[in-house]
């Protein structure tokens, strides 16, 4: 059995832009070095899907006579964006051979009565085209992929690009990533082929992704943390890209989530990044987040303002028409979004990120003090990390009734951060009476948290009204009236609601007071 440490890039791109790809200089130079060569994979699961429940695929790919069994760590939410387990083993035949398995994660599966529930699940037909690709510090192997996946009466074609590592620098990565990005809309892709077949076998379009837990390690060092979970944040951004390319209100939430962990993160460890590269990601990450961010306000104005107005006015032709308006913004906020991932600076963006987090300046920096910190084992730094923040926040929110909306919008943001923060740092304090402790801790956070994020989201609302209430009408325009009306109507019911929002922040600040600190 072999066992390595698969790092690789995954880059998707439609299979008629291969070409592309193919010209460029780097790549037609080796031209003649080329494999072609069909790939033949059956997945195998149970029938209650128990490795998917693990996080591991089992397959046997079949070449001639030639079968290799391949057992891999599927990526989860908070998985290594380059590097994977993988663990190859020839066999006889086509069934998987757990004899040998003892050593892979699949040990603690490993029994008779599983062997006996493995079935085929789905396959996949890649025909593959392979590249040597040698550079001055590291050796790769080029594919280009174009692959079926099939279940049953169901396919899915993907179109693929994999630059492997096989010997050198992890940057020689990015770098010939970058080269070919040039040539083609290459982009980076976090789903593996057993995720689509799994896909398909639920019958559904790839869903929104959420944030995942995270494993740190209590005594590793801080920069080893802070890759861990910036790397989590990239792999939900970039995973929701389907999601978000088809429309779906939850996929453009979720990448904004995926944008507010990883900016919280780059907050919560500032002193260790700051410099000029981070400046740079961080304003990159603003712009994406502007573009989805009118989305996501108006479905929220649709599934919150709406409804109230739909009972009291259902029939009414002029409320009809203020709907009507209301959808169009949407859908127009709705195709920004997908304009905006369908950029080559979002493509870049995705790129620059993931090199960042594991090959950036603040990695090279021989400042003492940030080399310092870098080295700092991360138990520490959390407590102290965690117990600033959370001092700041309740010396604020005893004011809440004093703050203005400025002031309040800067509490949400770090209310938000901690909240990240907390979430970040879960596994390193796993005991009992500190799990009780984290859950108490959340659950009065999360409450200034939503009371704050109401008090945002009716003053958005509120502003979105007036513009409409108060735009130009055109003469021509006759419907533009009973918008205008219906705008003035959902405004004063939100000026409402926020006076008896406003009432409501004595309870949260006394349950927020009685917390005690989780990570003591």
């Amino acid at each position: 059995m072999s066992n390595h440490r698969e790092m690789e890039l995954k880059l998707q791109l439609p299979q008629a832009l291969f070409p592309l790809v193919e010209d460029v200089p780097i790549v037609r130079q080796v031209a003649s070095a080329a494999k072609t060569k069909q790939l033949d994979s059956v997945y195998f699961d149970t029938d209650k899907f128990k490795l998917r429940e693990v996080g591991i695929s089992l397959r046997v790919r079949s070449g001639g006579r030639n079968h290799v069994q391949t057992i891999k760590c599927e990526p989860g939410p908070s998985s290594d964006l380059t590097t994977r387990g993988e663990w190859e083993t020839e066999i006889k035949g086509t069934a998987p051979d757990l004899d040998g398995a003892s050593d892979t994660p699949l040990k603690r599966l490993l029994s008779k009565k599983f062997a006996r529930a493995l079935k085929p699940v789905f396959e996949t037909r890649t025909q593959r085209k392979t590249l040597p690709i040698k550079t001055t510090h590291a050796s790769m192997e080029l594919a280009l992929d174009h692959c079926w996946i099939t279940t049953g009466d169901k396919s899915e074609e993907v179109c693929e690009i994999e630059i492997e590592l096989k010997q050198g620098d992890r940057t020689e990565l990015f770098e010939l990533a970058r080269t070919l990005a040039k040539a083609a809309p290459l982009r980076l892709s976090v789903r593996s082929k057993a995720e689509r077949g799994y896909g398909l076998i639920d019958g559904k379009p790839a869903q929104a992704v959420l944030g995942g837990t995270m494993p740190l390690q209590s005594g590793e060092n801080v920069a080893t943390a802070f890759q861990k979970i910036a790397e989590s944040c990239l792999r939900q951004i970039a995973a929701n890209w389907e999601a978000v390319n088809r429309g779906d209100p939850e996929g453009i939430h979720q990448m904004r989530v995926g944008l507010r962990r990883l900016l919280a993160a780059m907050s919560l460890f500032s002193q260790m990044l700051s410099d000029r590269q981070c400046d740079l990601i961080k304003a990159e990450l603003k712009w994406l987040m502007g573009e989805l961010t009118q989305a996501r306000e108006l479905h929220v104005f649709s599934v919150s303002v709406l409804p109230h107005l739909r009972d009291a006015y259902a029939g009414d032709n002029a409320f009809k028409m203020f709907e009507g308006k209301i959808d169009r913004l949407q859908s127009l906020a709705e195709a920004r979004a997908r304009a905006a991932i369908e950029t080559d600076r979002f493509r870049s963006l995705l790129l620059d990120t993931a090199e960042w987090i594991h090959d950036g300046e603040w990695i090279k920096t021989d400042d003492a003090l940030r080399v310092s910190l870098k080295e700092q084992i991360i138990d520490k730094f959390a407590r102290q990390t965690l117990s600033s923040r959370t001092s700041k926040i309740m010396k604020r929110a005893r004011k809440l009734d004093d703050l203005g909306a400025w002031q309040r919008h800067k509490l949400r943001i770090a209310a938000k951060k901690l909240r990240y923060g907390s979430e970040f740092f879960e596994g390193l304090f796993a005991s009992g009476p500190a799990k009780r402790r984290r859950k108490s801790f959340l659950h009065a956070l999360e409450a200034l948290q939503d009371y704050l994020g109401n008090l945002n989201d009716i003053a958005g609302h509120i502003q979105l009204c007036r513009s409409m209430a108060e735009a130009p009408l055109p003469e021509a325009d006759a419907n533009a009236w009973q918008i205008a009306f219906f705008a003035g109507v959902a405004s004063n019911i939100e000026e409402r609601r926020l006076e008896k929002e406003m009432r409501s922040n004595t309870r949260i600040h006394r349950q927020l007071n009685k917390t005690k600190p989780f990570w003591i």
